[in-house]
């Protein structure tokens, strides 16, 4: 028999952690979670990590989104930018503190992922620079007339898996349409690097690759290259995003300073023995 999710979610939660909201949005049973102790607050969907925050600044949680916040910090001015998934809406929060002229066009299925970003994750639903679409990533690029400065692509569907469509050539050259001429794709993908379980990522890594002629990656745990972990492929289409410019944008702030000089991945990725994704 399958286990109960309540049963499931239990056994994952470590005894320091206390629920204080639990709710059935449009498609996951939301948890949130809170650690005094540690100063965190978490948002799971279903079983999903899927937000982080400090409980005391409301400053990001977990590597792999300062390393969204240090990509987007390279960028001169961006005015317009696309954010595929939502969480709990904390990248997309410090996005508009870093950058407060810049709009920002958010893609969630979830309808009721925003009211709970506001509620309990800073995130500023009022704020006029958002527009708000629940839609399928790929059907929104589709029908869409505006090119962004910045595009982030965090969904998942069940676990840390981002559905295929969203990685696909058809979505790779979809991205790269809507992409300014100075614009940088962040997206993030759970995988090793390299290894027997790295196939789906390498898969990824080659579809981009024909419609983007420069891709840096960054990942979390460069040192343990089989280890599942958050990379991130950078892709831009007139020059590539250096190391250099990297250490430039993290300026004086120690953590992103660290990912810059520590978390930029300098090897070769082998795909010959990888097909494409297609949707």
């Amino acid at each position: 028999m399958p286990v109960p999710l309540r049963q499931l979610f239990a056994s994952i939660l470590p005894s320091a952690d206390k629920e204080i909201y639990k709710c059935r949005t449009g498609l996951y049973e939301a948890r949130i979670i809170d650690n005094t102790k540690e100063d965190t607050r978490k948002l799971f969907l279903d079983i999903q990590l899927a937000s982080g925050m400090k409980l005391s600044t409301g400053g990001l949680l977990f590597k792999y989104t300062l390393i969204g916040k240090l990509a987007h910090l390279t960028l001169a001015l961006p005015k317009r930018s696309l954010f595929i998934g939502m969480g709990g809406g904390t990248e997309i929060r410090h996005f508009l503190l870093a950058h407060p002229h810049a709009q920002a066009d958010i893609v969630e299925p979830d309808t009721k992922l925003p009211a709970l970003a506001h509620q309990f994750f800073h995130f500023p639903l009022e704020d006029k620079r958002i527009s708000i679409h629940h839609t399928d990533g790929l059907s929104f690029l589709a029908k869409s007339k505006h090119k962004y400065d910045f595009i982030r692509l965090d969904a998942f569907d069940f676990g840390t898996f981002i559905p295929r469509h969203l990685l696909s050539l058809q979505a790779a050259s979809l991205m790269h349409s809507h992409l300014s001429s100075k614009g940088l794709l962040a997206a993030n993908i759970v995988s090793p690097i390299e290894g027997e379980q790295s196939a789906f990522f390498r898969s990824a890594y080659k579809t981009f690759s024909l419609r983007f002629p420069y891709i840096t990656l960054l990942c979390t745990a460069p040192a343990e290259p089989e280890k599942v972990q958050n990379i991130a492929l950078l892709a831009s289409t007139t020059k590539p995003l250096t190391q250099q410019q990297l250490i430039k944008a993290a300026a004086s702030d120690a953590p992103l300073l660290e990912l810059a000089n520590d978390c930029v991945w300098q090897k070769p990725i082998e795909t010959k023995d990888v097909p494409l994704l297609t949707a």
